[in-house]
Protein backbone atom coordinates (compact mmCIF):
# COMPACT_ATOMS: atom_id res chain seq x y z
CA UNK A 1 0.00 0.00 0.00
CA UNK A 2 2.74 2.55 0.71
CA UNK A 3 4.03 1.59 -2.61
CA UNK A 4 1.46 1.98 -4.07
CA UNK A 5 0.86 5.69 -2.55
CA UNK A 6 4.60 6.66 -3.64
CA UNK A 7 4.40 5.42 -6.97
CA UNK A 8 1.28 7.40 -7.38
CA UNK A 9 2.64 10.41 -5.40
CA UNK A 10 5.42 10.82 -7.66
CA UNK A 11 3.09 10.18 -10.66
CA UNK A 12 1.03 13.38 -9.83
CA UNK A 13 3.85 15.32 -8.57
CA UNK A 14 5.56 14.88 -12.56
CA UNK A 15 2.00 15.91 -13.69
CA UNK A 16 1.41 19.01 -11.35
CA UNK A 17 5.10 20.69 -12.21
CA UNK A 18 4.91 24.21 -13.94
CA UNK A 19 6.51 24.12 -17.10
CA UNK A 20 9.69 26.61 -16.05
CA UNK A 21 10.75 27.57 -19.86
CA UNK A 22 6.92 28.54 -20.33
CA UNK A 23 6.60 30.52 -17.31
CA UNK A 24 10.36 32.36 -18.01
CA UNK A 25 9.13 33.26 -21.66
CA UNK A 26 5.63 34.77 -19.94
CA UNK A 27 7.25 36.74 -17.45
CA UNK A 28 10.08 37.90 -19.79
CA UNK A 29 7.12 39.08 -22.45
CA UNK A 30 5.72 40.52 -18.79
CA UNK A 31 8.99 42.46 -18.36
CA UNK A 32 9.35 43.83 -21.61
CA UNK A 33 5.42 45.04 -21.60
CA UNK A 34 6.12 46.80 -18.48
CA UNK A 35 9.16 48.22 -19.81
CA UNK A 36 8.14 49.93 -22.50
CA UNK A 37 4.74 51.62 -20.36
CA UNK A 38 7.46 53.14 -18.17
CA UNK A 39 7.59 56.07 -20.15
CA UNK A 40 3.91 56.49 -19.10
CA UNK A 41 4.60 56.49 -15.30
CA UNK A 42 7.14 59.59 -16.31
CA UNK A 43 5.12 61.21 -19.45
CA UNK A 44 1.62 60.97 -18.25
CA UNK A 45 -1.02 60.48 -21.01
CA UNK A 46 1.31 63.11 -23.63
CA UNK A 47 3.57 60.38 -25.36
CA UNK A 48 5.38 60.81 -28.30
CA UNK A 49 4.34 58.90 -31.38
CA UNK A 50 7.86 56.96 -31.14
CA UNK A 51 6.76 55.97 -27.98
CA UNK A 52 3.30 55.28 -28.60
CA UNK A 53 4.97 53.05 -31.82
CA UNK A 54 7.37 51.18 -29.12
CA UNK A 55 4.38 49.92 -27.09
CA UNK A 56 2.24 49.33 -30.44
CA UNK A 57 4.92 47.11 -31.74
CA UNK A 58 6.02 45.33 -28.33
CA UNK A 59 2.01 44.50 -28.08
CA UNK A 60 1.68 43.06 -31.53
CA UNK A 61 4.84 41.01 -31.06
CA UNK A 62 3.86 39.40 -27.51
CA UNK A 63 0.03 39.20 -28.97
CA UNK A 64 1.77 36.83 -31.88
CA UNK A 65 4.01 34.73 -29.42
CA UNK A 66 0.52 34.08 -26.92
CA UNK A 67 -1.24 33.44 -29.68
CA UNK A 68 0.92 30.45 -30.22
CA UNK A 69 1.59 29.33 -26.69
CA UNK A 70 -1.99 29.29 -26.41
CA UNK A 71 -2.11 27.29 -29.54
CA UNK A 72 0.50 25.08 -28.51
CA UNK A 73 -0.81 24.52 -24.52
CA UNK A 74 -4.08 26.32 -24.24
CA UNK A 75 -5.02 29.04 -21.92
CA UNK A 76 -2.13 28.82 -19.07
CA UNK A 77 -3.05 27.63 -16.02
CA UNK A 78 -1.87 27.24 -12.66
CA UNK A 79 -0.82 24.42 -13.00
CA UNK A 80 0.95 24.54 -16.42
CA UNK A 81 2.84 28.31 -15.23
CA UNK A 82 1.82 29.37 -11.77
CA UNK A 83 0.09 32.13 -10.47
CA UNK A 84 2.83 34.37 -12.08
CA UNK A 85 2.36 33.16 -15.25
CA UNK A 86 -1.04 33.31 -15.72
CA UNK A 87 -1.01 37.26 -14.23
CA UNK A 88 1.71 37.63 -17.10
CA UNK A 89 -0.98 35.87 -19.38
CA UNK A 90 -3.80 38.15 -18.50
CA UNK A 91 -1.53 41.54 -19.18
CA UNK A 92 -0.27 40.45 -22.39
CA UNK A 93 -3.90 39.62 -23.74
CA UNK A 94 -5.22 42.98 -22.02
CA UNK A 95 -2.69 45.11 -23.56
CA UNK A 96 -2.71 43.16 -27.00
CA UNK A 97 -4.14 45.18 -29.94
CA UNK A 98 -5.73 42.47 -31.44
CA UNK A 99 -9.34 42.95 -30.09
CA UNK A 100 -11.05 39.30 -31.92
CA UNK A 101 -8.20 37.55 -29.40
CA UNK A 102 -9.06 39.63 -26.76
CA UNK A 103 -12.97 38.74 -27.65
CA UNK A 104 -11.78 34.96 -27.89
CA UNK A 105 -9.69 35.53 -24.69
CA UNK A 106 -12.48 36.15 -22.37
CA UNK A 107 -14.40 33.19 -21.78
CA UNK A 108 -10.96 31.48 -20.71
CA UNK A 109 -10.54 34.29 -18.58
CA UNK A 110 -13.57 34.22 -17.03
CA UNK A 111 -13.84 30.32 -16.78
CA UNK A 112 -10.22 31.09 -14.92
CA UNK A 113 -11.32 33.76 -12.64
CA UNK A 114 -14.85 31.29 -11.82
CA UNK A 115 -11.99 28.24 -11.04
CA UNK A 116 -9.46 30.05 -8.90
CA UNK A 117 -7.16 29.62 -11.41
CA UNK A 118 -5.21 32.79 -10.84
CA UNK A 119 -7.40 35.34 -12.53
CA UNK A 120 -9.06 38.03 -9.92
CA UNK A 121 -12.60 39.42 -11.04
CA UNK A 122 -11.14 43.23 -11.34
CA UNK A 123 -8.87 41.40 -14.45
CA UNK A 124 -11.90 40.11 -15.53
CA UNK A 125 -14.09 43.33 -15.43
CA UNK A 126 -11.11 45.07 -17.12
CA UNK A 127 -10.68 42.89 -20.03
CA UNK A 128 -14.86 42.46 -20.71
CA UNK A 129 -15.34 46.57 -20.52
CA UNK A 130 -12.01 46.95 -22.43
CA UNK A 131 -13.82 44.44 -25.47
CA UNK A 132 -17.06 46.36 -25.07
CA UNK A 133 -15.75 49.50 -25.45
CA UNK A 134 -13.49 48.31 -28.37
CA UNK A 135 -16.43 47.36 -30.13
CA UNK A 136 -18.80 50.69 -29.15
CA UNK A 137 -21.24 48.96 -26.07
CA UNK A 138 -21.06 50.38 -23.25
CA UNK A 139 -19.04 49.20 -20.36
CA UNK A 140 -20.11 47.21 -17.55
CA UNK A 141 -17.70 48.07 -14.62
CA UNK A 142 -16.28 51.71 -15.96
CA UNK A 143 -12.65 50.55 -15.91
CA UNK A 144 -12.00 52.09 -19.01
CA UNK A 145 -11.96 55.94 -19.14
CA UNK A 146 -10.29 58.50 -21.88
CA UNK A 147 -7.61 60.81 -20.64
CA UNK A 148 -6.58 64.11 -21.42
CA UNK A 149 -5.01 66.74 -20.06
CA UNK A 150 -5.68 65.56 -16.89
CA UNK A 151 -8.96 64.88 -16.99
CA UNK A 152 -10.68 61.80 -16.65
CA UNK A 153 -14.06 61.05 -18.77
CA UNK A 154 -15.28 57.41 -18.35
CA UNK A 155 -16.64 56.01 -21.62
CA UNK A 156 -20.33 54.84 -21.49
CA UNK A 157 -21.46 53.07 -18.96
CA UNK A 158 -24.51 50.01 -18.96
CA UNK A 159 -26.88 50.66 -16.67
CA UNK A 160 -25.21 53.44 -14.49
CA UNK A 161 -26.81 53.91 -11.73
CA UNK A 162 -25.84 50.10 -10.22
CA UNK A 163 -22.08 50.29 -11.46
CA UNK A 164 -20.77 50.21 -8.14
CA UNK A 165 -22.41 47.22 -7.19
CA UNK A 166 -21.24 45.42 -10.17
CA UNK A 167 -17.86 46.72 -8.86
CA UNK A 168 -18.55 45.59 -5.94
CA UNK A 169 -19.27 42.42 -6.80
CA UNK A 170 -15.76 42.18 -8.92
CA UNK A 171 -13.54 43.39 -5.89
CA UNK A 172 -13.57 46.61 -7.43
CA UNK A 173 -13.52 49.87 -5.51
CA UNK A 174 -16.42 53.06 -5.88
CA UNK A 175 -16.18 54.51 -9.70
CA UNK A 176 -15.73 57.89 -7.52
CA UNK A 177 -12.92 56.02 -5.89
CA UNK A 178 -11.56 55.08 -9.22
CA UNK A 179 -11.54 58.17 -10.72
CA UNK A 180 -9.73 59.94 -8.40
CA UNK A 181 -7.17 57.50 -8.37
CA UNK A 182 -6.32 58.03 -12.07
CA UNK A 183 -6.77 61.62 -11.79
CA UNK A 184 -3.75 61.25 -9.09
CA UNK A 185 -1.76 58.94 -11.48
CA UNK A 186 -1.84 60.90 -14.39
CA UNK A 187 -1.68 64.23 -12.79
CA UNK A 188 1.68 65.08 -14.24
Amino acid sequence: MLLTLSIFWLCASAFARENTELVSVLLEMKAQDQAVREVIKQSGVNLSQAQVDRITDTDAKHTRQLKAIISDHGWPSLSLVGENGVQAAFLLVQHSPDIAFQKAMLPHIFHAYQNNQGITGQEVALLTDRVLVKTGQPQNYGTQADITSNTVTFFPIADADDVDKRRAEMGLPPLIDYKEMLEQFYAK
